[in-house]
């Protein structure tokens, strides 16, 4: 059978000859087979129907987007699909067939003898260690963040929002949780290829028209916080990660909040450079923080810049507060109309990821949504990575076109 359009689904729900392929699961059941479907196999047809529907239709059924969109298409992209499998592999269903669970959402006790570190320390982390792991039976390569008893209820904070947001392909997954006297592991999927940030200091800035498919994916990272009353509240280029299929997933939730009703937060929040008008001056605040420091990030992977800085906090807080972001030629016309509706000293008046979707800028996307840059592209910037060799082994293998191999030999 064809597959139907990606709007089709988005908006006629799914046809009675059609399995169901959401990603909802009972956390409380074991993993079923029918529950690890929509990872089998990738649909020979695939790309024969993502060629026909235009980016205005795309928007017109934003509002649906977990319907089908989000469950299962792009999920289709960013997960690879191996027939064969290396020593390592970035495949969760097979951590839950050794392990015989499928409860993400429930700590259990932590056994150092079932994993191997593969890179210890391996990136920053603020309120704990992060290290790289291997799962010894199942052969699971995932990230490991370690946290001490004095942060507990970061801990909880952070493994309660992932597994909220575990159904997301644009937010990082969850795949396990850890904990003993000393303290507790949240277990995550692997994002091989670092960050946005990375990718933008890489590249001396990513061309504007290449940063629209980033700017969708973490748009659709935020409309599915913000409609669930979460605000991330550290949005920037080195809490976006890139997977192995090219695409981005939202990481980095420790700072995340679950506001109750019109509930608004206070305290500081993002980093320096990040930082919005409201949360300088002391004010409360709610979800428009994070539309200002996408706005910020947007801005930064764009150009390689920041359109405020200065070393000096107190004139920080000026240029926050009064000045204008200026751009220069590696801006179009319709991101630098985005960048300053989102960065608007009034929080108020910044639009939600909702009305974002809908502007100009990214008109020009249509299918297929093909990452910016391909996975050979990902492998030359990124050749002199520690994990280069494991990134190298991953990618070649069947189920990841054959030429790859040749090229990275």
């Amino acid at each position: 059978m064809a597959r139907r359009s990606v709007i089709d689904c988005c908006t006629k729900g799914t046809s009675d000859d059609a399995p169901s392929t959401s990603r909802v699961v009972n956390i409380t059941e074991p993993f079923t087979q029918t529950q690890m479907g929509v990872h089998e196999k990738i649909d020979a047809e695939y790309h024969k129907f993502m060629v026909s529907e235009n980016m205005v239709a795309f928007q017109s059924a934003a509002l649906d987007f977990q319907n089908y969109f989000l469950a299962d298409v792009l999920l289709d992209l960013r997960v690879p699909r191996f027939s064969k499998l290396k020593d390592y592999h970035v495949i969760e269903k097979l951590y839950y067939e050794r392990t015989g669970t499928f409860q993400p959402s429930s700590w259990k006790h932590y056994d150092p003898d079932n994993f191997e570190t593969v890179a210890a320390g391996f990136a920053r982390a603020t309120t704990g260690k992060i290290d790289l792991v291997i799962h010894k039976e199942s052969r699971y390569l995932g990230v490991h963040k370690k946290m001490n008893s004095h942060h507990e209820t970061d801990s909880m904070t952070e493994f309660n929002i992932l597994n909220i947001c575990r159904d997301s392909p644009f937010i990082i997954k969850v795949i396990d949780g850890f904990q003993n006297d000393e303290f507790s592991v949240i277990m995550t999927e692997y994002a091989p290829f670092l960050t946005l940030d990375h990718l933008t200091q890489r590249m001396k800035g990513i061309a504007y028209n290449d940063a629209r498919l980033y700017g969708l994916e973490l748009l659709m990272a935020l409309e599915y916080l913000h409609d669930r009353n979460i605000i991330h509240r550290d949005i920037k280029p080195e809490n976006v990660y890139i997977l192995l299929s090219g695409h981005i997933a939202l990481g980095d939730l420790g700072s995340a909040l679950q506001l109750q009703d019109e509930e608004t937060a206070h305290g500081l929040c993002a980093t320096y450079v990040t930082r919005p008008p409201e949360v300088w001056k002391g004010l409360r605040y709610g979800s428009a923080v994070d539309m200002w420091c996408f706005g910020i990030t947007l801005y930064n992977i764009i150009s390689n810049t920041w359109p405020f800085l200065s070393p000096v906090k107190k004139k920080q807080m000026e240029k926050v507060n009064k000045d204008s972001p200026r751009f220069d030629y590696k801006f179009n016309d319709e991101s630098i109309r985005l960048i300053e509706w989102l960065l608007q000293k009034d929080p108020s008046k910044r639009p939600t990821c909702k009305e974002i979707m809908l502007h100009s800028y990214f008109f020009s996307l249509v299918e297929p949504y093909k990452p910016p840059y391909s996975t050979e592209a990902l492998m030359e910037a990124y050749s002199n990575v520690s994990e280069y060799e494991i990134i190298k082994e991953l990618l070649v293998c069947d189920g990841i076109k054959q030429s790859l191999s040749t090229e990275l030999e």
